[in-house]
């Protein structure tokens, strides 16, 4: 009998547990949607406003024009005047440079330059101008002498002092020969002087062309 009850407990506790509500399963909760990334500044009022594109350089090329040549007009060659050469010149070996013989006595206080004029037949010459120009001393000094009027040196022999003492002269003297009138005879003519007393008389003669 006791048996039977517990068999018939047990039965009815089965059954009870067969007719419970099911528990319903649980639903995952759903992940949030994904937003599309921004396609324009107006979908992402946060973002910088971009700025405006830069123009477009468009690059110009200017040729410079090449200079053309212009031809340079030939100068037409202006004809020199051709010099007339001098009736007379320097005597060829000369200037002489002497020991001062026509003054001895004055032996070294004594310098001076000398000599003739010859015409085209080889004759001296009288009354021919000579003019020495130049510097003695630091002072300017000019000469001017005659053919004809110191024999000591030949016939129309001349002379011209230039200083009481055997100098040398700091730059070149000229002698030029003259007519009577004034005109050139030479091209002046340089010659320098020699502090020596064996060479204080300048030879120098002239002949025609």
């Amino acid at each position: 009998m006791v048996r039977k009850i517990f068999l018939l407990a047990l039965a009815v506790i089965i059954i009870s547990a067969c007719s419970l509500t099911e528990v319903p399963t649980p639903t995952p909760p759903a992940l949030p949607t994904a937003t599309p990334p921004c396609q324009t500044v107006a979908d992402c009022p946060g973002l910088p406003t971009p700025l405006p594109p830069l123009p477009t350089l468009t690059a110009t090329i200017t040729r410079t024009p090449t200079p053309t040549n212009t031809p340079v007009p030939t100068e037409t060659p202006v004809p020199s005047a051709t010099s007339i050469p001098m009736p007379y010149q320097v005597q060829p070996n000369t200037p002489l440079y002497l020991q001062n013989f026509a003054h001895p006595k004055l032996a070294c206080n004594w310098l001076g330059v000398a000599g003739q004029v010859f015409d085209k037949s080889g004759k001296p010459l009288s009354g021919v101008v000579v003019v020495v120009d130049g510097v003695i001393s630091g002072k300017a000094f000019e000469q001017i002498g005659l053919t004809g009027k110191a024999p000591a040196y030949g016939e129309g022999g001349y002379e011209l002092v230039l200083s009481n003492q055997a100098v040398a002269s700091a730059s070149p003297f000229t002698i030029t020969l003259f007519d009577v009138g004034g005109t050139a005879l030479t091209d002046a003519f340089p010659f320098n002087s020699i502090a020596d007393c064996k060479k204080n008389l300048i030879l120098i003669n002239f002949v025609a062309r």
